[in-house]
């Protein structure tokens, strides 16, 4: 029988038993798959991933200083993990297995590192800088921000030339406005002023010196300075007793992380420095530096086949401990411990040949040292400071039978408050205080110097014993005032006491600034600074008690530019005019007064005055791998005294140039060079002379004074560094030369016994310094 021709009903219902049918062989296959994978799940379960916790440290290399939010990555798992405070990192659930640890931080170069995560590990990273610089300090203003201040960025002076070991100090003798110290001279003059004209400063307390012998390095330990105080024309009223400006130290905090050090040795000097957290509140940092540079130049005086008669032998060290302590409430200690001591002798073992008659020795040493403790408290947007100052000098200076001994105690203390009385008014009242107890014993002619030429006769012997006191208070109160966003005043007013000369001075000071469109703006600034005279020149056997404090005007306008926008690479800009008049000048005086009923030499008076002026120009290059920055002055400075002619001053400069450049040549080799061209200083020429029967001696016949010049002086210096990269130290290498292409510049002129003959005092020659260098 066919299917279709089944009866329909009958169709019908064979359709629907075999659709029920499958559905039941359906549910059949389904349950008996589902109770064969139950039972083969129970048989055999499937294990879970195994997972491990993956932690540890990301530090710098070298410095082993610890790296705060950053992102470390483990590919290709794509697990993320960041940094804490102290460096610490943690993934719980790592996976184990193979995996790539990655790093990217910026200016650090690139980490990647294989790692097999077979157990709980804790590993420490160690991330390469791509430039290292040792310490963390910067030429600035004072803290209350003095806008006559320079700013010089720690890795630019620490790749200079010239400087040995990136002394921050010298980078100063770069900025415009500095004249070029004389030869061998420690001493910074600014802006034509005279060397006395100076004040240096170690945490804001005067000390005699900022510079070792020659210049060649500062008092304290390079690596140990926060801040570089550079002040000239206009400087605030926190300041005084200085008509030429201020060249100061700040002590950074010890570092309270862990314990480190550092220490080198090249061919002029070594040091060590060392410092360390106490507990979680305080830490120290002591060091020490000697230089043995006089055995050196004694070593090549020797070998040297040259008729040399003159042997040089300079020594000088320093030593140092600074104590941090972090109080409650605000409150907290900084002080400061310093011994400084250097020393430089002659020997004229054969006669000379300009003066047959010169013998003996000479011997030359200075010493002093400082403990200053410093206080401070914040009070919300108010702080106080209270510092104080001890200490002693030693300055001890022999020619044959002449001598000159000081012996000095020195008490001081500075403070001040600062606070806000409105959003618009900053206010600062502050007071220093200087007091000096001095014992000097002498054995000296009082030759007469005029026109930089003394005169070979001296008038009278003095040998005496003399004591010293005197009392320098100041007072100053400064305001400054936000008149708009863009435009700010300063008035501020200071008051000296000075007891030596009895005067009570009050000095005016007044900067403003206002700010332009495209990150600029004009600052001026202007003052009248008094400064109290020598010790000497009021002393009643070797001056003039009667004398009274010189004094100078200021006023400075500069315009300031940046032009990165913003951005760390690119140009910056700061140039200006600044005028300096100079009144009541101590001046030499060959006039005699009655004085107590007696006929006595004037020796000095205040006759004398002059002017400085000149055009300043600053232009830095920030970037990577080429930096730089060009420094020009051109100026005048003059003098007058008695009643004679304007002359050029000592440091009349009318050119001073100085270009500096660094390449970072890659693979932590960095190549620094810089080149200075500054006019020749003034001279007096001498047009003959004239024997004296009586004495025995030739008299000079003085030419105009200041009238000639020196050659014009040119140097150029050129430096190495090398740095190797350890995970947990650094190891560096340096050769610094010093007048690399052996100039023979002019730096005096001598002349024979009858100034019949002369001859050039040339600098430095070619100093070449190695040394090597390693920290942790």
């Amino acid at each position: 029988m066919k299917f279709f021709d089944l009866p329909k009903w009958l169709l019908c219902f064979s359709f629907s038993a075999r659709l029920s049918f499958l559905a039941s062989l359906s549910v059949l296959v389904v349950m008996d798959f589902s109770q064969a994978l139950a039972e083969t799940l129970e048989g055999d379960e499937v294990p879970a991933e195994v997972t491990f916790q993956f932690s540890g440290y990301l530090k710098e290399k070298g410095t082993k200083k610890p790296l705060e939010s950053q992102n470390i990555y483990l590919l290709p798992k794509k697990l993320k993990a960041t940094t804490d405070k102290s460096g610490f990192f943690v993934i719980p659930n790592a996976p184990s297995g193979k995996f790539e640890i990655v790093v990217r931080v910026a200016n650090f170069e690139s980490y990647n590192e294989s790692f097999d995560l077979n157990q709980d590990s804790e590993v420490t990273i160690y991330i390469e800088k791509s430039q290292y610089i040792s310490f963390e300090s910067t030429v600035v203003g004072q803290a209350d921000r003095d806008r006559t201040s320079r700013s010089l960025k720690t890795e630019e002076f620490l790749k200079l030339p010239g400087g040995g070991d990136g002394d921050p100090v010298k980078a100063i003798q770069n900025l415009p406005g500095v004249n070029r110290q004389v030869g061998f001279s420690s001493q910074i003059v600014i802006q034509g002023s005279e060397p006395k004209d100076t004040s240096y400063v170690l945490e804001e307390h005067e000390i005699p010196l900022v510079f070792h012998f020659g210049g060649l390095t500062s008092v304290f330990f390079p690596e140990a300075v926060s801040e570089v105080e550079y002040l000239s024309a206009g400087y605030e009223a926190n300041y005084g007793r200085a008509m030429g400006g201020l060249v100061g130290l700040k002590v950074r905090k010890p570092r309270s992380d862990r314990f480190h050090a550092l220490a080198y040795v090249d061919t002029a000097k070594s040091g060590l420095l060392l410092e360390t957290p106490l507990d979680d509140r305080s830490s120290i940092m002591v060091g020490g530096r000697y230089s043995y540079i006089g055995e050196v130049v004694r070593a090549v005086l020797e070998d040297s086949e040259g008729d040399l008669d003159l042997t040089v032998a300079p020594t000088f060290g320093d030593v140092m401990a600074v104590y941090d302590r972090d109080f409650y409430d605000g409150w907290s200690l900084h002080w400061v411990n310093l011994y400084s001591f250097d020393r430089l002798a002659f020997l004229l073992a054969q006669p000379s040949e300009m003066d047959p008659t010169i013998r003996g020795d000479f011997e030359n040493q200075t010493s002093f040292y400082r403990l200053i403790p410093k206080v401070t408290k914040e009070w919300g947007e108010a702080r106080s400071n209270l510092s104080l100052g001890y200490g002693k000098d030693w300055i001890f200076f022999k020619s044959s039978s002449n001598y000159f001994s000081l012996g000095s105690t020195n008490f001081t203390a500075r403070g001040d408050h600062r606070w806000k009385p409105s959003s618009s008014w900053t206010s600062t009242m502050g007071f220093d205080n200087q007091y000096v107890w001095a014992s000097v014993n002498v054995s000296l002619p009082t030759n007469t110097s005029r026109g930089g030429v003394s005169s070979p006769l001296a008038s009278e012997m003095i040998n005496r014993d003399i004591t010293l006191k005197s009392n320098l208070l100041g007072l100053y109160w400064k305001n400054n005032f936000s008149l708009s966003d863009q435009f700010e005043i300063s008035p501020q007013v200071r008051f000296d006491r000075y007891s030596v000369t009895k005067e009570n001075l009050f000095s005016p000071r007044f900067t403003a600034a206002y700010s332009l469109a495209s990150a600029s703006k004009i600052v001026l600034a202007s003052g009248i600074y008094y400064q109290p005279p020598e010790p000497q020149e009021t002393d009643t056997g070797f001056g003039n008690p009667d004398l009274k404090s010189p004094n100078a005007k200021h006023v400075a306008i500069y315009y300031e530019t940046d032009f990165r926008k913003g951005a760390t690479d690119g140009w910056e800009l700061r140039a200006g005019p600044y005028y300096r008049l100079f009144n009541d000048s101590v001046a030499n005086s060959s006039s005699y007064v009655v004085r107590d009923g007696a006929l006595t030499p004037e020796r000095y008076n205040n006759s004398g005055g002059g002017s400085a002026y000149g055009l300043e120009t600053l232009l830095q290059l920030s970037g990577d791998p080429f930096s730089g920055w060009l420094s020009y002055t051109v100026s005048r400075s003059e003098r007058f005294d008695n009643g004679g002619p304007v002359f050029p001053a000592r440091f009349d400069q009318t050119h001073n140039l100085n270009l500096l450049a660094s390449y970072n040549l890659g693979r932590k080799w960095l190549l620094s060079a810089r080149f200075r061209y500054v006019t020749g200083n003034p001279v007096t020429p001498i047009a003959g002379s004239v024997f004296d029967s009586d004495n025995d001696v030739y008299t000079p016949i003085r030419g105009p004074f200041y009238s000639e010049r020196l050659s014009e002086f040119y140097q150029f210096d050129l430096r190495v560094d090398k740095k190797w990269i350890y995970d947990t130290w650094i190891l560096s290498a340096y050769l610094d030369i010093q007048n690399a292409l052996n100039a023979k510049n002019q730096e005096a002129i001598v002349y024979s016994y009858d100034y019949s003959q002369k001859t050039a005092v040339t600098g430095l020659p070619v100093f070449p310094t190695l040394g090597v260098r390693g920290e942790f």
